[in-house]
């Protein structure tokens, strides 16, 4: 939206200030790349799966906090979108003029979904990275969103993160 209000001086001015605040953050097992005009995490676990899904809440917490503190162009605070899903992915490097390192599945594309469907300012999750936070971190509070309309996957269970018990 902004990209279409805004000259692109004004646009890389403001996506500086994300990524500024990005580097903050301590370092932490995570993964970040730019795909078109949305930004994924992979969270490096393949042996917990359990701490990987944590850790993605966890980093989707303070990219919600960091991005609130960065004005915008247009004077207003940054408003963005968390989606999270668990599942296996592949990733590689594509290309040889312009080499890329994607992600690749269906777990990939569910996350997309999540985020373009949460609402701004929220973390969105589908039911089976719900149960898997459950079932090991029960001091997250989640409210239970309903049957969402997800493109390509029909209605899903998902759940919004309200807090941690103890805050």
């Amino acid at each position: 939206e902004i990209g279409t209000k805004k000259p692109p001086f004004s646009q890389s001015f403001g996506a500086r200030r994300m990524y500024l605040k990005r580097d903050e953050f301590p370092d932490v097992d995570f993964s970040i790349f730019k795909t078109r005009n949305y930004h994924s995490a992979k969270t490096g676990s393949t042996i917990d799966k359990y701490y990987s899904a944590y850790a993605a809440v966890v980093f989707g917490i303070k990219c919600l906090m960091a991005c609130s503190k960065v004005t915008m162009p247009n004077g207003r605070p940054c408003e963005i979108r968390v989606g999270l899903h668990t599942g296996p992915v592949c990733s590689g490097v594509v290309g040889s003029r312009m080499p890329r390192y994607c992600l690749f599945g269906d777990t990939v594309n569910t996350a997309s979904r999540m985020e373009s469907t949460s609402k701004t300012g929220r973390i969105q999750i589908s039911k089976c990275t719900h149960d898997l936070l459950c079932s090991k971190f029960p001091r997250l509070i989640w409210e239970h969103r309903g049957s969402v309309a997800v493109k390509g996957k029909g209605r899903m269970e998902t759940y919004l993160y309200k807090g941690q018990y103890g805050d």
